[in-house]
C-alpha cells in the first residue's frame, strides 16, 4: 500500500518560493513531525498534502474556478507565477497540482487530480475539526463522513451535499436581491416592502398593476428604472423557482444515497472499539456502558450519538461529558473511521495538524499512545507548535520503536516563506557553533548544557537510582556519577572516561564566574566540547535522533553507523 515519499511545494499559500520535503530514510517511508510556531507555514504544507491527494483543502471538495481552493497562489507572486505541488508516492507515481491565475480572462484555472487511495477517509485532521464537531447540526455531522463511503459517486464528482450548499447560497443571494428590488419599488408605489417581500410573485404583480400599466411601461422601457426593476424581479422569481426545484431533487437524491451506502454498517462496526478505547483513555469505565452511533434514525439525513450508562439511561454525549471527554470522543470517532477505511482501499497515511492543542494535557499523552499503537504501520505526519509536547512526542515514538523524522520551521516571512531546518534537538549544532565562534566560556556553557541533556535522557534509559533530599533538583553532579558508572562498562569506555576527566569544566568555566576560568585556554575548552560531542554521538544517532535502548547498543563507533547505516 502506497505512502508519501516526498512533496515539492512552489508558490502555494504561505510558500512564496519552493520547499522540498523528503518523507523517507534509506528509501523507506517514515513518519514526520513538523515543529514550528503559529504562523510559520506548517498548515500550508498540510494543505498542499490534502490538495494533492484528495483534491480538497480543509475537507471542502470543489472544482469550480471561483472557489477559494483555487485562490491559493502565494500573494507575493499571484500576478506573475502559478502554484505547483508535486507529490511523489512510494510506488513511484507522481501527482501534480497546478493552479494558475489568468489576469486576461480574470479567472483562476487549475489542474487537480484526486488519488483514489486517499479518498476513503478524512485522513487530514485539524484542530478545528475537533473543536467544531459537536456544534455541527446532525446533517452536517453526517456529511463529515458520508461522502467517503458513497461508492456511487465518481471520484472527481462534487458530492451532493456540496451541490446543495451551492444551490442554497445562490438562493440566498437571489432572495437578497429580491428584497432590494421590492424595497425600491415600494418607494415608487407606496406599499410596505417588508410585508410585500413575504408575498408570492402573483400577489406582488397584482398590487403593482393597480398603479402601473406594465405593458405601456414596456414601451418606454429605455432607461426606465421602474421597468428594469419590474422585469428583473420577474427574472429573480423565476430563478428562485428553478433553484427550489433543483434543491428538492438534490435532497431526494441525497436521501436515496444515504439509504444505500455503507455508513451505518461502518459506524456499527467501530462503535464498540470507540467505547473500549474511550473508557481506557478517559477512565470513565465506572458508569459508561457503550457509545452508540446512529445514521438516519431521526431523519434520512442525520447522524446522532448517544451514551448508554450502566443504569440503563441513554444520553447525548454533550449533556454528560466534560469538554475534554467530548474532544476525546470526537477524535476516537475520526480515528476509528479512518482506520476502518483501509478495508475500502485507503492508504495508510494519517495527518494531524496541531490537533492535540485542543485536548487537555492530562489525556493527550494517552491518546497519542493509542494512536501510535493503533496506527503503528501507518505513516503519521504531525505538526505542533508546543515545544514540550514535541519532546513528549519524540519520546513516545522512540519508546514504541516507531521511526519518525523531525523538521523545524522557523522565521517565516512574506518574501521567503518558511525556513526548514533539522530539528533533532539542535544541541550539537549549538555546541559546534560555539566551538567555531564563541568564547571559552561559551564553549563550556554549551557543552555543559548538552551534557545536562544527555544526563537527563540516560538517567531514564538506565533507570539510575538517585538519593533524594527535600527541595533538591537534579544536576550533573547528581546524575553523572551514576551514569558514568554504567557507561564505563561499555565498549566505548575510553570515550566516556575522557569526558569524565573534563566534566569539572562545566562548573569551573561554563556556569560560574571565578578567576581561574579567565585563564582557561581555548584548546582546553574545545577538548571539553569535543569530548561531549564524541560521547553524544556514541549514544544518539546524529541522523534520526534515536537514542540507545541499553548499554549493549554502545560500540566503538558512532551510533548512527549502527542505527541508520546497517
Amino acid at each position: 500500500m502506497c505512502k508519501i515519499k516526498g512533496i515539492t511545494i512552489s508558490h502555494f499559500r504561505g510558500v512564496p518560493n519552493d520547499i522540498n520535503l523528503n518523507f523517507t530514510r534509506n528509501k523507506v517511508p517514515t513518519s514526520l513531525m513538523i515543529f514550528g510556531d503559529n504562523g510559520s507555514g506548517k498548515s500550508s504544507i498540510i494543505d498542499a498534502i490534502e490538495l494533492s491527494t484528495q483534491g480538497t483543502i480543509q475537507s471542502v471538495p470543489s472544482f469550480q474556478s471561483d472557489k477559494w481552493i483555487y485562490n491559493s497562489i502565494s500573494l507575493k507572486n499571484e500576478k506573475s507565477v502559478s502554484s505547483e505541488i508535486i507529490l511523489s508516492l512510494t510506488d513511484d507515481r507522481i501527482n501534480k497540482v497546478y493552479i494558475h491565475k489568468n489576469e486576461e480572462v480574470g479567472r483562476v484555472t487549475g489542474q487537480v487530480s484526486v488519488l483514489s487511495e486517499f479518498r476513503n477517509a478524512p485522513f487530514v485532521l485539524r484542530r478545528q475539526d475537533i473543536l467544531n464537531f459537536w456544534s455541527l447540526p446532525s446533517q452536517q455531522k453526517l456529511n463529515v463522513f458520508r461522502s467517503y463511503v458513497m461508492t456511487e459517486t465518481p471520484i472527481m464528482e462534487t458530492p451532493v451535499s456540496e451541490k446543495m450548499d451551492s444551490v442554497e447560497k445562490d438562493r440566498l443571494t437571489l432572495k437578497h436581491e429580491k428584497r432590494e428590488i421590492i424595497d425600491r419599488l415600494s418607494k415608487y408605489y407606496g406599499f410596505d416592502s417588508k410585508d410585500m417581500s413575504m408575498k408570492s410573485k402573483e400577489e406582488v404583480y397584482s398590487y403593482i398593476r393597480l398603479f402601473e400599466n406594465v405593458k405601456q411601461l414596456n414601451q418606454i422601457k429605455i432607461n426606465n428604472p421602474r421597468y428594469n426593476d419590474i422585469n428583473r424581479l420577474k427574472e429573480v422569481y423565476l430563478e428562485i423557482q428553478k433553484l427550489n426545484k433543483k434543491h428538492k431533487e438534490l435532497r431526494k437524491s441525497q436521501e436515496r444515497t444515504v439509504k444505500s451506502n455503507q455508513l451505518q454498517n461502518i459506524m456499527t462496526e467501530i462503535a464498540p472499539i470507540v467505547t473500549d478505547t474511550f473508557k481506557i483513555i478517559s477512565r470513565t469505565n465506572d458508569y459508561v456502558k457503550s457509545i452508540r452511533i446512529y445514521v438516519g434514525s431521526i431523519s434520512a439525513l442525520s447522524m446522532n450519538f448517544t451514551v448508554q450508562l450502566d443504569n440503563g439511561s441513554e444520553v447525548d454525549p454533550i449533556m454528560l461529558f466534560s469538554e475534554a471527554n467530548c474532544d476525546l470522543l470526537a477524535l476516537l470517532i475520526y480515528f476509528e473511521f479512518i482506520h476502518q477505511s483501509v478495508e475500502r482501499g485507503q492508504a495508510k497515511v494519517l495527518v494531524l495538524d496541531d490537533v492535540f492543542q485542543s485536548i487537555d494535557s492530562n489525556i493527550r499523552y494517552r491518546i497519542m499512545q493509542y494512536v501510535i499503537d493503533r496506527f503503528f504501520d501507518w505513516q503519521i505526519i504531525i505538526t505542533t507548535h508546543d515545544r514540550l509536547w514535541k519532546e513528549q512526542l519524540t519520546q513516545l515514538f522512540r519508546n514504541h520503536s516507531k521511526d519518525i523524522q523531525q523538521i523545524e520551521i522557523t522565521n517565516w516571512s512574506f518574501d521567503v516563506g518558511p525556513r526548514v531546518v533539522s530539528a533533532l534537538n539542535n544541541y550539537d549544532e549549538k555546541l559546534l557553533s560555539s566551538m567555531e565562534n564563541g568564547s571559552t566560556a561559551d564553549i563550556c556553557a554549551s557543552a555543559g548544557y548538552m551534557l545536562e541533556y544527555m544526563c537527563e535522557k540516560l538517567s531514564c534509559i538506565f533507570s539510575i537510582s538517585i538519593h533524594r533530599r527535600f527541595g533538591d533538583k537534579y544536576t550533573i553532579g547528581d546524575l553523572w556519577p551514576g551514569i558514568y558508572k554504567i557507561l564505563k562498562k561499555s565498549k566505548a569506555k575510553n570515550v566516556f572516561s575522557e569526558l569524565n576527566d573534563l566534566v569539572y569544566l562545566r562548573n569551573m568555566a561554563g556556569s560560574h564566574y571565578n578567576e581561574w576560568s579567565i585563564s582557561l585556554s581555548r584548546s582546553e575548552a574545545e577538548d571539553f566540547g569535543k569530548a561531549v560531542l564524541d560521547a553524544y554521538y556514541h549514544i544518539c544517532c546524529k541522523k534520526c535522533g534515536r537514542w540507545i535502548k541499553n548499554i549493549d547498543d554502545i560500540s566503538e563507533i558512532d551510533y548512527s553507523k549502527i542505527c541508520c547505516e546497517k
